[in-house]
């Protein structure tokens, strides 16, 4: 997981640089080192998917809360979360059609696809490992000390406090946007780069 992490932050690197740098040259280079760093991710997912659809996983006897191992816990959990796997397939999808958008054709636009797909597959992981009566945290040395969705969650006076604080989501969601839009809104070029290394 680790490694494909990696080398899936290379890839989203390079097709964000590609789409706001003014050099040929260089973005030529960081979209075929895109390509490159996702055909060397792309092992890894396999492998983090196989090993996901088949290992042992923590399951709770929702009636009296106790916590066992369920052999193929997180694949049934996929077959009983169709809304999961279809986030989870999209997600890969929309990360595969970026990276391809952007190494096989003249477009820079290739992260913005990626990044969704990014988004969506790790959220489909999460709700993955924490849904459908699972144990997101299991306990090496007691099983029934495993942390659920139930026993994480807060008190009422805590989740009523979180409530009005998400109320601020969409100002948040709001302000990054117009940020980034105003970091994104002119592309970035060597002599600019070039200017501002002499300031220092």
């Amino acid at each position: 997981m680790g490694l494909f992490l990696v080398f899936l932050a290379r890839t989203l690197g390079a097709l964000y640089l590609s789409n706001n740098l003014d050099e040929a040259g260089l973005v030529q280079r960081l979209k075929n080192s895109s390509g490159r760093n996702f055909a060397c991710a792309l092992p890894f997912l396999l492998y983090v998917l196989f090993r996901l659809v088949t290992m042992d996983g923590y399951a709770l006897n929702p009636v009296d809360g106790s916590i066992f191992i369920e052999a193929n816990k997180y694949l049934h959990n996929l077959i009983e979360m169709p809304l999961i796997l279809v986030m989870l397939l999209a997600g890969l999808l929309l990360v595969i059609a970026g990276v391809m958008l952007n190494y096989f054709t003249e477009s820079v636009r290739g992260i913005w696809p990626a990044g969704l797909g990014t988004v969506l597959t790790v959220l489909a992981i999460f709700f993955l490992a924490g849904y459908n009566n699972t144990a997101f945290y299991p306990s090496n040395l007691d099983l029934n000390s495993s942390l659920t969705i139930y026993n994480a969650s807060s008190s009422h006076y805590t989740l009523t406090m979180m409530s009005y604080v998400a109320l601020m989501i969409p100002f948040v969601l709001g302000y990054i946007i117009w940020v980034w839009r105003q970091m994104d809104s002119k592309k970035l070029s060597l002599i600019e780069v070039a200017s501002d290394k002499k300031s220092y």
